[in-house]
């Protein structure tokens, strides 16, 4: 008897592919933190993820290059994923280096990239000992 091996397909939404670019890069993909991007409303957004509507074609633009990928495939899901025109020279030789790398070679260097981003992030913010100035009253 045949086995056939599952692959998991792509994401055939476009609020899905959104999804899975957004995480990648580990952007936030609520509907408030797509609004915010865009200066629009998060209903709006909401209205993607539901199939309701569609955004235009400059939020759509915006958002493939925010991820770094194809607009045609953040679209469509036609065509390659990844768009080079996002990325600059240092990114798209890391790219081919990280390509050619073994799974345990990758998740190494992906270990030692977000310890180096903690270590640059600035401080959490602490609340203000000044009082916030009061109104005058009418």
């Amino acid at each position: 008897m045949l086995q056939y091996q599952r692959v998991n397909p792509a994401p055939s939404s476009f609020w899905e592919r959104l999804v899975e670019a957004s995480h990648d890069i580990g952007l936030p993909y609520g509907f408030s933190d797509i609004g915010r991007e865009l200066d629009i409303w998060p209903s709006a957004v909401q209205k993607w993820r539901d199939g309701v509507n569609y955004p235009a074609k400059k939020n759509i633009v915006a958002l493939a290059q925010a991820r770094g990928v194809n607009v045609e495939w953040l679209e469509t899901g036609r065509g390659p994923k990844l768009s080079e025109k996002a990325m600059d020279a240092a990114t798209r030789e890391l790219l081919a280096i990280w390509l050619k790398l073994p799974k345990e070679a990758q998740d190494r260097l992906l270990h030692a990239a977000k310890y180096e981003k903690t270590l640059s992030s600035p401080p959490p913010s602490t609340p203000s000992s000044t009082p916030p100035q009061q109104r005058p009253e009418r």
